[in-house]
């Protein structure tokens, strides 16, 4: 039943939340912001200032107010070949008014990468000093949480939170390879992630999502658009909305994921249609579990072909960069058909 999960959200409204944010241009990361997520291995290496500055005329043109640089690891910092780059893309976003979010993990990261080491933490503090980030985000797509992890978050999180930069958990789609699965009325199965939402006894947990993060990004694209499937509610996105129910996680700090490779309705991927599509699909879901868009954080985007270098032309005559999926995805957001 969809009508008693959405009741049940109503102590979980927008004007509840108490989020860490950080203001830069007038544009809170915690608020309505779009981001993208960019791979630094796609830049040239080293970037030239032309290069970037179109790479951030592009992004501003589609809407962009934040961008998430992946991925770096906790157990091995910022690979040295991409020291510039971030450095020189850090610069010129804030000066053009943009966020900067670093993010750690990613698909291809390991459990070795996930165990903090004697320098991690030193290491990841001394990052969000020297480049001013707006934000951490950490992509943990690993089968088990390691030894420490969640002591050494914790502590990252608190001196983060004194320097107003909010941490946010990025976790794929399907509850099921993360948290765990709901079981009603008031329990969740343990998931191989579970320990990083909530540790114990669920309902007195010993350590708290809040404790480590401050936002949840769910990854709800597949290869099939399984997750967000033409507007209908599927079992995970039901399973998600109780998890995020029981677990105290205010809505407006849950970000829902699209790719542009997908095909979230009748037109192709990569389409303005399709970002027409996907927009009204997300409307369509969140409206069947009693929300609307402005309840929940602002979507991010992840690209398929990211910033290609080898197709990116600094020129602007041939940018390789395609946002108009994503473009048209917001513009139906703010102004729909």
């Amino acid at each position: 039943m969809i009508d008693p999960i959405s009741r049940n959200f109503q102590s979980i409204s927008p004007e509840n939340t108490n989020m860490s944010s950080r203001q830069r241009g007038g544009v809170s990361i915690t608020g309505q912001t779009s981001y993208i997520d960019f791979m630094a291995q796609d830049m040239p290496q080293p970037p030239s200032t032309a290069y970037i500055n179109q790479l951030l005329n592009d992004l501003k043109a589609a809407g962009v107010t934040t961008i998430n640089l992946s991925f770096d690891q906790v157990a091995g910092g910022i690979p040295s070949q991409f020291q510039n780059a971030y450095q020189a893309l850090t610069t010129l976003a804030h000066a053009d008014n943009m966020k900067v979010v670093m993010s750690f993990g990613g698909e291809m990261a390991s459990v070795s990468d996930w165990t903090p080491n004697q320098n991690s933490l030193t290491q990841i503090e001394s990052l969000i000093t020297q480049y001013d980030l707006d934000g951490l985000d950490f992509d943990v797509e690993v089968s088990s949480v390691p030894s420490g992890l969640t002591n050494f978050l914790m502590q990252l999180h608190t001196f983060a939170q004194a320097k107003g930069v909010p941490m946010t958990l990025t976790v794929m789609g399907y509850p099921g390879n993360s948290v765990g699965t709901y079981v009603p009325p008031w329990n969740i199965s343990s998931g191989p992630l579970s320990s990083l939402f909530f540790n114990g006894d669920m309902q007195n947990p010993a350590i708290t999502f809040h404790s480590m993060f401050d936002g949840l990004n769910l990854m709800m694209y597949g290869s099939s658009q399984d997750l967000i499937n033409g507007g209908k509610p599927t079992s995970d996105m039901t399973q998600w909305m109780n998890i995020i129910k029981h677990l105290d996680i205010p809505t407006q700090s849950v970000h829902i994921g699209f790719m542009d490779g997908i095909a979230y309705g009748s037109q192709p991927a990569g389409s303005q249609g399709a970002g027409i599509d996907a927009a009204k699909a997300y409307v369509a879901v969140l409206q069947a579990f009693g929300f609307k868009p402005s309840d929940f954080g602002t979507p991010f985007w992840w690209p398929q072909e990211g910033a290609d270098a080898s197709r990116y032309s600094p020129s602007g005559v041939d940018s390789g960069f395609d946002t108009q999926m994503m473009r048209a995805f917001f513009n139906e957001l703010q102004n729909p058909t």
